[in-house]
């Protein structure tokens, strides 16, 4: 942060800072610290998923909170160009998609309302947030906060919308970023003949529940983990730190294999294993029993019995597009952004929303 560079030089510890990420994640970083506008910086959130994650994938990097990074030749950077007919623009959701979605529609002139069903901004990525190491997240959210405040975006929380409440309002432009739900039957991608899993009627809970201190867990807990990403395993590091003892089972061949990218998996893994946790690799849960699970090997099809007060499932989400489809046989126009469309990991729903917000 410029805050820290002031500290570093004026301390006599360093004649220049260098500041790289935090310029990819706001590339005005540098201009609003001279102006005295600290709280309009756009800060870094350390993920590491689209520029330092893309190193040897393509020959370009991006930034999850900025994804002009890198499509400068097709959105002329980091940047707004006031829109020559302003309109009303409902967003529905504030999760990633909906807040980057109203503010560039805010910034390019737009009178913008945004609609949320819970009493907070951020959705399912404010629970991330509240995982271990991942405390950037709210301070983004916080950052969102003031830059609607400013843009005079009319924000309306507890507000849930049905097709009816939409049509109402009469908003030019109807933007749907409802995100996603836990998918309540545990399906398992190894398992796509299961249509559920059996079992799932005894002490089984979503890693949102257990975020939203909905899941009555005892001492030993399952996390089944089919992301290998923050979700499930942001979710393992929080387990930990309540104290629970923990198995996780993933069908991958190692755990946290999607952030191996990001450089975030070694001393994660380091993590969970001095934390006492147990690792059961390539392997699916064939049945949950209420007091343990049986484990199956993807490997040689052995089964392991484990004993567990409780199961928590990091599955893929489903998209809650319940408005969408009311929506469409009104025949109402509409757009979609985000986890309503298909569950994904953040970076979509970033680009998604800035990239309509200069569309419309």
């Amino acid at each position: 942060t410029p805050e820290n560079a002031d500290y570093m030089i004026a301390s006599g510890s360093a004649d220049l800072t260098s500041i790289v990420r935090g310029q990819i994640a706001d590339p005005h970083l540098a201009n609003k610290a001279r102006d005295n506008r600290e709280q309009d910086i756009r800060g870094c959130i350390s993920c590491n998923q689209m520029c330092w994650g893309r190193r040897s994938r393509d020959y370009w990097i991006s930034c999850l909170v900025n994804p002009s990074a890198g499509r400068e030749h097709q959105w002329g950077g980091d940047r707004f160009v006031t829109s020559s007919k302003p309109k009303t623009v409902l967003v529905v959701g504030a999760g990633p998609a909906g807040l980057e979605c109203a503010r560039v529609a805010a910034e390019r002139g737009h009178r913008v309302t945004l609609c949320e069903a819970s009493p907070q901004l951020g959705g399912q990525f404010r629970l991330a947030g509240l995982t271990p190491r991942r405390g950037q997240i709210l301070e983004l959210l916080n950052w969102y906060q003031t830059q609607l405040n400013k843009l005079e975006v009319t924000v309306n929380f507890n507000s849930y919308m049905d097709a009816i409440d939409v049509i109402n309002v009469g908003a030019d432009e109807v933007i749907l970023a409802t995100g996603s739900l836990a998918d309540g039957l545990a399906r398992q991608r190894w398992l796509g003949h299961v249509e559920a899993m059996p079992g799932l009627d005894h002490k089984v809970y979503s890693v949102e529940e257990v975020l939203c201190k909905q899941a009555t867990l005892s001492e030993h807990v399952i996390l089944l983990d089919e992301g290998g990403n923050w979700r499930g395993l942001g979710t393992a590091m929080y387990l930990l730190d309540k104290g629970h003892q923990l198995t996780i089972v993933t069908p991958d061949a190692y755990v946290g294999k999607e952030l191996s990218r990001t450089t975030a998996d070694l001393e994660l893994r380091a993590k969970l294993k001095q934390g006492g946790a147990i690792f059961m690799v390539e392997s699916v849960i064939s049945h949950w029993h209420g007091d343990g699970a049986t484990v199956t090997s993807m490997l040689d099809h052995t089964s392991t019995r484990v004993s567990s007060s409780a199961l928590v499932v990091a599955t893929t989400n489903m998209a809650f597009n319940e408005l969408e489809l009311e929506l469409a046989e009104l025949n109402h126009p509409f757009h979609s952004i985000g986890d309503c469309v298909a569950p994904r990991q953040a970076p979509f729903a970033f680009y998604e929303g800035r990239k309509l917000g200069l569309s419309i």
